[in-house]
């Protein structure tokens, strides 16, 4: 549905045909696909921060 292109680099690319079949708002997707990248980003710190002790 919602594919970016790298964490970080805010490319976003939305198949417009699935979006369709889901039924689903464009701002649904784009709300969920900012969440998912913020938690990437958090995922990433964590993983950072352990990885140093």
């Amino acid at each position: 549905m919602i594919a970016h292109r790298g964490v970080g680099d805010g490319a976003l690319e939305i198949e417009t045909i699935e979006e369709r079949m889901l039924g689903a708002d464009t701002s649904f997707w784009i709300a969920v696909a900012l969440a998912y990248w913020e938690f990437l980003e958090d995922r990433e710190g964590y993983l950072a921060a352990v990885s140093d002790h």
